[in-house]
């Protein structure tokens, strides 16, 4: 019996130190680019914004470009170094967006630590990565802010993308709201939603994706919307 007991001690003791080999695995040096803060620098996004009142249509359906620059520093009421984050949008022209009209939308700012990636979009402040990544790793991206609790997870840490044409290896893939849908489209009662945003190695953010859909009686109600951002250009 003593025998069984120290085997199968042995044995809950190799599974503990083997689970702990594997939290201190070697990660690649790709993951710890994905959030680069370098002033001058920029993305440029093409962007669909529906917002949804009526049965019969959206209220409002938007396709723009937005540029986001990051220029300059401040310090936060943490007494924290940020980085500035200016926004412009451009009309969607019909040359291809090549003539952008910049016009100035607002300033959110950018931090990063031994722990978070952290974005301040104007008040909110949205923990849109932890730090080192882990595959299967979760955490709350609503931490600081007055939002419901948001269970964010790691899909992959080294994915390929293609976006307009244009591949990014070794991305990473963070999961905010899984897709999930509820009730039956045009009944009295539908709900869909699914967030999820992709960030390449020495490049950011190049892929947002926002969905919060609910129906009542077969009408949309206000709240929801769509959110779809992708990479279209940078000086990265």
């Amino acid at each position: 019996m003593k025998h069984r007991i120290l085997l199968w001690t042995m044995s809950l003791l190799g599974l503990m130190l083997t689970a702990c080999n594997r939290d201190y695995e070697p990660l690649p040096e790709h993951v710890n680019h994905v959030f680069p803060l370098q002033e001058g620098k920029h993305r440029i996004y093409h962007v669909v914004d529906t917002i949804y009142e009526t049965a019969t249509g959206p209220y409002d359906a938007r396709t723009y470009y937005r540029k986001d620059l990051t220029d300059g520093t401040e310090q936060d009421l943490l007494d924290r170094k940020v980085y500035k984050l200016w926004r412009y949008t451009s009309p969607d022209t019909l040359n291809g967006g090549l003539d952008y009209q910049w016009s100035y939308l607002d300033l959110w700012t950018q931090y990063l630590d031994d722990y978070y990636a952290e974005r301040i979009e104007g008040n909110r402040r949205r923990l849109v990565l932890r730090i080192p990544p882990y595959v299967g790793s979760t955490w709350n991206g609503n931490l600081y802010n007055n939002l419901d609790a948001q269970t964010y997870r790691y899909l992959s840490i080294d994915t390929t993308v293609v976006i307009r044409g244009t591949t990014f290896e070794h991305c990473v893939a963070v999961l905010q709201i899984p897709a999930r849908k509820a009730g039956i489209k045009g009944s009295t009662y539908y709900r869909e939603e699914h967030a999820y945003e992709i960030y390449a190695p020495y490049v950011g953010l190049i892929l947002r994706h926002e969905k919060f859909y609910e129906e009542q009686n077969g009408t949309p109600v206000p709240e929801s919307m769509v959110l779809h951002e992708e990479l279209v250009s940078h000086n990265y």
